[in-house]
């Protein structure tokens, strides 16, 4: 079929050069000019560009994509944003030795976050707790019996402080920021074998114990980051015990920011909404530096 085109037409094309160097570049017609009144045989070369293999950016540290875009009347000047998925190459020890992997561990999200800056050291490993790390790095891993990991982060970190970053990343592994002999390291929500310190009257005043008694939500509407629909804002509905959808009236909304897992947003629900029912008390004392 022949088809009347009204708009000018557009052709690129690539060609490679023997060396690097000068080179005149010559555009000739293979075909004569048309006799046809409707036929525009005027022709343009709006662009040359060359290409050379030399790396585009000298900061080391970074990691960069590739694009090639073909020129549309869609497309003005440079694009605004370029969408693509992406998993972070991280660090991770294993005991002895730093190995890169691509990783989304909370544990080896964690240790970056504190290890490195802009290509740099922030913070060295001697003070860093690596052997609780890994421990924890071990169960984030654990295959759960729906076999999915344990947990995972999957988040794009902008802006904020790093105390915020390191905050939301050890709450989608079950910890939270804490010190331990001087290093940084982890507080994890798990049994402790053996007991951390004891508080009596003889280490400790101004004990007091406070109680709290709200009234909880039926569920949680916990959002999160759903892959199955583009990569846009999903919801997972979170229901407490003895609620469903035909009796529940009372919502909460809970914000997962680096979770892109459905039966991973399920299950921090329901720990939210067992800690919010289980753990009503907040203990507070004074005691002094033991060291």
């Amino acid at each position: 079929p022949i088809y009347t085109v009204t708009s000018p037409v557009r052709r690129g094309s690539r060609f490679a050069v023997p060396a690097p160097g000068r080179y005149e570049v010559r555009v000739r017609r293979a075909t004569e000019d048309s006799d046809d009144a409707k036929v525009i045989d005027s022709t343009y070369l709006t662009a040359l560009r060359s290409i050379g293999e030399d790396a585009p950016v000298i900061e080391k540290g970074l990691a960069l994509i590739a694009a090639r875009i073909k020129a549309s009347e869609q497309l003005n000047g440079m694009p605004d944003t370029i969408n693509c998925i992406a998993e972070s190459y991280l660090p991770v020890w294993d005991g002895a030795a730093w190995s890169w992997e691509t990783s989304g561990n909370p544990a080896w999200v964690y240790c970056d976050l504190l290890r490195r800056r802009a290509g740099g050291t922030l913070i060295e490993d001697g003070r860093i707790d690596l052997d609780a790390l890994g421990d924890w790095a071990g169960d984030c891993d654990a295959i759960a019996q729906d076999g999915h990991p344990m947990w995972r982060f999957d988040g794009v970190i902008e802006g904020g402080t790093l105390f915020e970053a390191l905050r939301a990343v050890a709450g989608h592994g079950r910890a939270s920021f804490g010190m331990r002999d001087g290093s940084f390291s982890v507080v994890r929500d798990v049994a402790q074998a053996v007991p951390i310190q004891h508080f009596t009257p003889r280490n400790a005043i101004g004990f007091r114990g406070i109680k709290t008694f709200t009234e909880l939500p039926h569920a949680l509407k916990v959002r999160f980051v759903n892959p199955d629909r583009e990569w846009g804002q999903d919801e997972r509905m979170v229901y407490a015990d003895g609620f469903d959808e035909t009796n529940a009236t009372q919502f909460e909304t809970l914000e997962l920011f680096g979770c892109t897992d459905a039966d991973l947003a399920w299950k921090h629900g329901r720990y939210h909404l067992a800690a919010g029912k289980l753990r009503p008390e907040t203990y507070e004392l004074s005691v002094d530096i033991d060291h």
